[in-house]
Formats: structure tokens, sequence, C-alpha cells
């Protein structure tokens, strides 16, 4: 209790000189937050100006500036060419449609199912098992419908290599008038494509339609 008022004491004593202390405290601090809110904004200020500066000189730079007739000329051939755009995708949608449909064997209800559905919609998995079963079966058949060319192998006589010939080197087939039809072409058909479509274990609930 003695040593605060000997604080105080001296505190009255020179009051003056504290309080003059506590005053440039003051000023220099409201000095210091003045001047930053003051920086930021000649640095704002002058990024404003600099950007309306360098819009102007490109404007300046342009040989040809276009007026508000030429403005909405563009936006209405903008939209013209949207409509020819929009217009195009759709003739050629029928067209793949018409050209490309889904096997009948997989069924109407598959159809049904498979064209209502979006492009991040879930087929449903008694579907999928559905597919699973005929592509298996099916894929070997567009083998039938593509008219597979094939080297013909070449004669006997043909193998060795030519007297003279670079090592290597093979003379083509002779008699040969070019690739053969191999009606056999589907045999070789790939068992691992196949493999391709079985859908992993859980995968029943439904995958994404990105097209089948």
């Amino acid at each position: 209790m003695d040593q605060l008022k000997i604080v105080l004491a001296a505190f009255k004593k020179h009051h003056f000189w504290v309080l003059c202390g506590v005053a440039v405290v003051t000023a220099l601090v409201g000095w210091w937050l003045a001047t930053g809110a003051l920086d930021k904004a000649f640095a704002d200020r002058r990024t404003e100006i600099n950007g309306n500066f360098q819009k102007m000189q490109t404007i300046v730079g342009q040989e040809k500036h276009p007026n508000q007739q030429c403005i909405e000329e563009i936006g209405k051939k903008t939209e013209e060419l949207k409509a020819e755009v929009v217009l195009a995708w759709k003739q050629l949608y029928e067209q793949q449609k018409q050209k490309n449909p889904l096997p009948k064997p997989l069924g109407e209800d598959f159809k049904m199912v498979f064209e209502s559905l979006g492009p991040k919609d879930k087929i449903p998995g008694r579907y999928l098992q559905r597919y699973m079963d005929f592509i298996g079966y099916h894929i070997p058949t567009l083998f039938e419908m593509a008219d597979i060319l094939r080297p013909a192998p070449p004669a006997e006589d043909d193998k060795d290599t030519a007297i003279g010939e670079a090592p290597g080197r093979r003379r083509p087939p002779m008699g040969l008038a070019g690739p053969v039809y191999d009606p056999e072409a589907g045999r070789d058909y790939d068992s691992s494509l196949g493999g391709s479509y079985q859908y992993p274990t859980g995968a029943m609930g439904g995958v994404q339609n990105y097209g089948v």
C-alpha cells in the first residue's frame, strides 16, 4: 500500500510529462494508421487509373471502332450461328439414332430405359446383367457382317530370300493381286475383348450411362 502511495505521489508530481508522453505516443499511432490507409487508397487508385489508361490505349490502337449498329449485327450473326450449330447437332443425332440402333435382342424395355437416361444417370443392374450376357455373343457376329480382308499367305517358293536381296526383305507373293477375303476371321475373336464387358462384382447396382 505504501509503494502505491509512492507511485501515485510521483505521478502527481510529474503528471505533465507523463501526459505529454502519452499524447506523443497516441499521435504517432494515429499517424501510422492514417498513413497505412492512405497508402492503400493511393495504390488502389493508381491501379485503377493504370488499368483504364491501358484500355484507352487499346481502343486508340484500333483502326476501326465498332459502333452500336455493328455490335447489334454481330450479336444477330452470333445467334444465327448458334441456331445452325444446334440444328446440325440434332440432325447428326437423328442420323446416328437411325443408323446405329440398339440390337433388338436386348428388348424394347431395355431400349426405353436406356433412351430415357441422361448422361450421368445409372443403368439398373438387371439391364447391365442382360447386356453382359448379350454382348459376349454379339461381338463375334460383327465379324460376319464385315468383309474382312487379310493378306493371303505367300507361296512356298516365295518364302526364301531372293539371291542378291538384303537379309530380311521378302518378295511380294507371286500371282496375288491383293488381299483376299477371309471368312474365318471371326474365329480369331480375342476373348479378352469380350472380357472387357464383364462387370465386376458389386457393379450391378448401376453404372453411369456412357453409351452401350
